[in-house]
């Protein structure tokens, strides 16, 4: 089975703007943290501005999606202090 282009290219802009995103959430995290407590942020990478922020996911998406802004084309991240595990 092929795998689509434009999955492809979406697959190695992530890859290729890990390092960046990892360094803002870590160095954002405190203040971020304080202004939105165990909710899901949407950042823009060009201007490192939150554009969208939600404790409830599909509420996220739906702003997002109203305000132009492609999920893949944004910065993605619930904002908690807890101590989650996630079964893979």
């Amino acid at each position: 089975m092929a795998i689509p282009g434009s999955a492809v290219e979406d697959a190695r802009r992530g890859l290729a703007s890990a390092p960046e995103e990892d360094h803002f959430w870590r160095d954002r995290f405190p203040a971020l943290l304080a202004q939105y407590p165990d909710q899901f942020v949407a950042v823009n990478p060009q201007t490192k501005q939150v554009i969208a922020a939600s404790p409830d996911l599909p509420q996220l998406l739906a702003k997002l999606e109203a305000a132009g802004h492609p999920v893949r084309d944004v910065w993605l991240r619930f904002i908690t202090d807890e101590l989650r595990r996630a079964l893979l």
